[in-house]
Order: C-alpha cells, then structure tokens, then sequence
C-alpha cells in the first residue's frame, strides 16, 4: 500500500520518517538512496508516520508490516508472504500465500 499526501518534509530531513518502537517510543529514520530498496525497510509493529514543520500524517496497522518513506509526502507498507525456503519453524516446507488480506489502517492527519 502506498500513501501519497500533501505533507511536506523540510528540506533537511526531507526523507525522514518515525516507526514504532514495540509500541513504546517512536524511532526516527531516513532512506539512503545508496542502499538497496530492501535496506531502507523497517519493521512497523503499529504505527509509522511523516511530518512536516505543520502536519503530521501517523498511519496505524493492524498487523507487523516492512515500512519506509521513499519519496517526500509518500508512506510505503509492504508484507511479505512468500519464503523459498522453510525457515525451519512450523511446518517443513516453504510459503506462498496467494489469498486475499483483509488489512485495516487507520489513518490520523494532524
């Protein structure tokens, strides 16, 4: 899912954005465009957020997602449910899950 808004970074922390910490504290990141995508993917356990010097846009998940702010105003949210290899819990065999997600966000705008 990607998020697009009219909320504007400032030009020094112009690709910075907040993940949870466990739902404890908020942690603050930034995506370097010299890393590979996969690299700039943090964990999001229940919230991950953008603000700008007037406006802040928090989306709440109700699942453990991979989130990153690629480009300035956009929040992006990926899950993964694909493994080509058991990981060795569970079941011995590898996943792929091709059904539908019922996925709930909510939304506050600041």
């Amino acid at each position: 899912m990607r998020i697009k808004s009219d909320v504007l970074q400032p030009k020094a922390s112009e690709k910075r954005f907040f993940t949870d910490e466990n739902g404890f504290t908020m942690k603050s990141h930034e995506f370097d465009p010299k890393k590979e995508f996969g690299a700039n993917l943090y964990p999001v356990t229940s919230m991950i957020g953008i603000q700008s010097s007037d406006q802040t846009l928090m989306i709440k998940n109700d699942r453990c997602q991979a989130g990153s702010s690629v480009k300035p105003g956009q929040i992006l949210l990926l899950i993964n449910r694909f493994m080509q290899k058991t990981d060795t819990y569970g079941l011995d065999e590898p996943m792929q899950f091709n059904g539908e997600l019922n996925l709930s966000y909510k939304i506050k705008i600041d």
